[in-house]
């Protein structure tokens, strides 16, 4: 689950700010404050990590709707040669690191075991040079949250280098009884002192300083870099560490990393240090690709089929900004079956009984879908003849074999009508995609903008429980919404307090731990965030900033 992200000389945001996430994070702030720039920050970081764009346009999760313009206008205060950077941190299962192990068929050695499950969390930071063309100038890793290595792509050179590894962290420490002896070492050395903890150069040529400078070092066995030196060899510099093949301006992170000049003598030892080393220093990056690669992202203003479509089937960039991909899962996803605690039954079944319950957004609406075949008019035109009775069969065979197609509609529940979405009011419109984003199982990361946009009052409300409810459809799952609903964050709050009494309902229980408030506001020429803390009985901590919710109490006394 991501955990926060940091974003520095990204759109409205000039000096680094740090934002924490939770399975719930709210987004306040006056328009034109920065909101929106956090959502692009995780796009903008999508588009590098997953697919090596550092001069995004259109984005893929962004889909028609968001579009960056490109470095030169996402670059804060358009000041190009600034660098933009952008971080991310997460929390992890060992095994979602990729192995990188050479020999198919052989199981893992215990080293690989033991290494996993010391990862709680990472942290995956990157710096991009704005200049043009802009390049990769630096990615760094973290791991339980401390430093463990840096790599950059040089420009003249088809590899990525290893530029900084610390050799110290305990995740090298093979045997846990040697993770104490760091700790010592660390606290005689001052808490661990730079020159003990980060070795290679800036300019990370090979012979630089490595782990071998450090004689301290060399007396801790277990160390992965003391498995290089049992080889035959001190442990490598790290610039002697390398990752072949990059994929466009990143390091290819699916590729094992590369031992410089490594023994020929025992290859099957080194290809086991290289993977357990790439499993380290890239698995969490690809980790948060998979964290990403899925980024959904409801749009402000949501669009439905036109009047009698078949929504489409495939997809290229992502629908879910325009509220498209929703109406195409509706109608095509027959066996999709929405999170396990709304019962069984079909996604369709899930969406229209939030629809439609009196306990929930209560619209008077259910969704059905038609199933039907587009009869050529030849076939119309032997139906109305005098022949239709002596070819019915061969007519039967011909529409069976015609291809079937999907529609939804809404049924008015109270007058038992079948109307198109265009019948109705706008606000279901707009409220659909967001509750078939929320249900459907999938996307670590869901960003939702303005998901109350044309609805009353208590469906407002009706929407917390829903967010609720979302947070539970995929495991770990962190939903970002911006929005201007106190009807929202009142029901979010009243949820937390009915939680710490034990007088909630099953599946609306909600904790203060779940529940994080951004404030974000301009301050000058840039923006900041201010984290708004909740306390057990569903109180904040801390005011709203700017008198935000106290306009009814100024009309009504001032």
């Amino acid at each position: 689950m991501l955990s926060a992200i940091e974003i520095e000389n990204f759109k409205a945001f000039g000096e680094r700010q740090r934002i924490e996430l939770r399975p719930i994070t709210l987004l306040f702030g006056p328009n034109s404050g920065g909101k929106s720039s956090v959502s692009h920050a995780l796009h903008y970081l999508r588009e590098v990590i997953c697919e090596g764009n550092l001069d995004a346009h259109r984005t893929w999760s962004g889909g028609d709707v968001l579009d960056l313009g490109g470095i030169r206008n996402f670059v804060h205060a358009r000041q190009v040669g600034r660098p933009i950077r952008l971080a991310a941190e997460f929390s992890l299962m060992g095994l979602e690191l990729p192995d990188y192990w050479p020999f198919a068929g052989e199981e893992l050695p215990d080293d690989f075991e033991r290494v996993r499950d010391q990862v709680q969390n990472a942290r995956v930071a990157i710096e991009i040079d704005t200049d043009d063309p802009p390049m990769l100038r630096a990615l760094t890793v973290s791991i339980n949250g401390e430093h463990l290595a840096e790599f950059w792509m040089p420009k003249e050179r088809p590899h990525a280098e290893i530029r900084q590894i610390n050799w110290m962290h305990p995740i090298f420490m093979l045997d846990p009884s040697q993770r104490e002896a760091i700790a010592k070492m660390r606290t005689a050395l001052g808490d661990g002192t730079a020159d003990a903890t980060r070795t290679g150069t800036e300019g990370g040529e090979a012979g630089s300083s490595g782990p071998n400078h450090n004689p301290d070092i060399s007396e801790i066995l277990g160390t992965l870099a003391i498995r290089f030196a049992e080889m035959g060899r001190e442990p490598a510099p790290d610039a002697a560490i390398t990752i072949p093949h990059p994929h466009g301006p990143l390091p290819d992170f699916g590729s094992r990393v590369s031992i410089v000049n490594r023994p020929e003598e025992d290859l099957k030892k080194v290809w086991e240090f290289e993977s357990l080393l790439s499993m380290l220093l890239l698995g969490p990056a690809t980790a948060l690709a998979g964290h990403l690669r899925d980024f959904r992202h409801v749009g402000p203003l949501r669009k439905m089929p036109t009047r009698h479509a078949e929504p489409k089937e495939g997809l290229g960039r992502s629908r879910w900004s325009t509220g498209l991909q929703a109406w195409e899962l509706l109608a095509h996803g027959h066996d999709m079956v929405a999170a396990p605690f709304e019962g069984s039954g079909a996604l369709i079944d899930q969406v229209s009984r939030w629809l439609e319950a009196e306990d929930r957004l209560d619209t008077g609406y259910r969704l059905e879908r038609l199933q039907f075949k587009q009869v050529p008019s030849v076939v119309a035109a032997m139906v109305s003849s005098a022949e239709f009775v002596d070819r019915v069969e061969y007519l039967a065979d011909t529409i069976r074999s015609l291809p079937e197609h999907s529609r939804i509609v809404l049924r008015d529940v109270g007058r038992n009508l079948l109307l198109e979405p265009q019948d109705v009011g706008v606000g279901l419109s707009q409220i659909v995609p967001v509750i078939v984003a929320l249900l459907t199982p999938g996307g670590f990361l869901v960003a939702l903008e303005q998901p109350e946009l044309h609805l009353h009052p208590r469906q407002q409300a009706a929407l917390g429980d829903a967010l609720i409810k979302g947070i539970g459809a995929t495991p770990r799952r962190v939903l970002l919404v911006e929005t201007h609903s106190e009807h929202l964050i009142l029901r979010l709050l009243r949820r937390i307090r009915e939680t710490t009494r034990k007088q909630v309902v099953a599946g609306q229980s909600l904790t203060p731990d779940q529940l994080r408030i951004q404030y974000v506001r301009r301050e000058g020429s840039v923006s900041r965030a201010q984290a708004i803390d909740v306390d057990v009985n569903g109180d904040l901590v801390d005011p709203w900033p700017d008198d935000f919710f106290e306009q009814d109490f100024k009309e009504r006394f001032t």
